[in-house]
């Protein structure tokens, strides 16, 4: 709702530039940094949009499968939050080289580092939740616990890219874009498989192949690995991004070979899983309305949900509506056989 507005606007800018002959970002009074600033705004804006997303599915995984409500979930919320707001005002990590000012430079750097806490609190939220609980290991849980692993990565490594020392000599190499693709990774990829495999028997009807979908995921998780780490290496040693030549002769062939290498695996792993969503849809068994025995409330609908979702308004008292209803049901069922409640004494 706020970044997207902002490209439109440099999207219009830019075509009345080329088609009208403007003078936004060209001609004798054109400003090339602004379109810079106006693009990163967004990018980065969208680049945290898919971080955010991605760990709200990758919660709805971690609470389901460990039986237990977040600890600390108001902080976990509150820093999504921050994550959103803070990160959107450190689009210039992405200009520490750029002729800018340096109070800009370090307003961003400051940004952009300032995301370490809110993205520390939801990291340690996560995996407190799963480090002290009993479960078992499912393909959406896999797949959320290889969404933060391969994202960890790309994070770390972007706080070096957001000081001003390491960008100065990494920025726009394939150091930096390892960092963003692990992250990107992370996030877009295994977070986005996390949550299609958890609501997979919601939106289908059907139970997803557990052997296929562990198959996909080391495959895919290997080759993410050996695909980027390599780039660090480039990076360091001096091949560019965007670059018109392939830096042969100079040492690099061997990471980029490396690299070749693992995009072909993930490739492999990303066809596996495409093809377990696909046959699992066609071949296994018909999943009830509530698999998992999920806090919320789209387990109360039917798989897939009717146009109308719910015959009654359902009843909401906290954040796990549907344990709450489970637990009425259940004391209604005890009381009609003449068992005592679970809140009353015996005897």
């Amino acid at each position: 709702l706020v970044a997207a507005p902002v490209f439109l606007a440099a999207l219009v800018m830019l075509m009345i530039d080329r088609r009208l002959g403007g003078g936004f970002f060209t001609g004798g009074g054109g400003a090339p940094l602004l379109w810079q600033h106006l693009s990163y705004f967004f990018f980065t804006s969208a680049y945290l949009l898919v971080a955010v997303v991605s760990l709200g599915a990758i919660a709805e995984v971690v609470q389901t499968f460990t039986r237990k409500p977040l600890p600390s979930r108001k902080a976990f919320l509150g820093s999504l939050v921050a994550i959103a707001v803070i990160g959107m005002l450190a689009w210039g990590q992405n200009l520490l080289n750029a002729p800018v000012g340096s109070a800009f430079k370090y307003f961003s750097m400051f940004m952009a580092l300032a995301l370490i806490v809110p993205f520390g609190i939801v990291f340690r939220t996560l995996i407190t939740a799963v480090q002290h609980s009993d479960f078992n290991m499912t393909a959406p849980l896999r797949f959320a616990m290889g969404a933060l692993s391969i994202a960890s990565v790309g994070l770390l490594a972007e706080v070096g890219q957001s000081t001003i020392a390491v960008a100065t000599q990494l920025q726009q190499t394939y150091d930096a874009w390892a960092a963003t693709h692990f992250a990107l990774g992370g996030f877009a990829i295994f977070g986005g498989l996390a949550g299609v495999t958890y609501w997979y028997p919601k939106m289908t009807g059907r139970k997803l192949n557990e052997d296929r979908a562990a198959k996909s995921f080391w495959v895919m998780f290997i080759g993410i690995v050996v695909a980027l780490a390599p780039l660090f290496a480039a990076g360091v040693e001096g091949q560019v991004t965007d670059s018109f030549r392939f830096f042969a002769g100079e040492g690099l062939g061997l990471f980029n070979l490396v690299s070749l290498i693992g995009t072909l695996i993930f490739l492999l792993g990303t066809v596996l899983a495409l093809g377990n969503l696909i046959r699992s849809r066609i071949e296994e068994p018909t999943a009830t309305p509530d698999p998992y025995r999920g806090p919320s409330l789209e387990w109360l609908a039917l798989s897939p949900p009717p146009a109308h979702n719910f015959d009654v308004l359902p009843d909401v008292r906290s954040d796990r509506p549907l344990d709450d209803i489970r637990e009425i049901l259940g004391d209604r069922d005890a009381s009609a056989n003449g068992q005592p409640r679970e809140s009353e004494p015996v005897g």
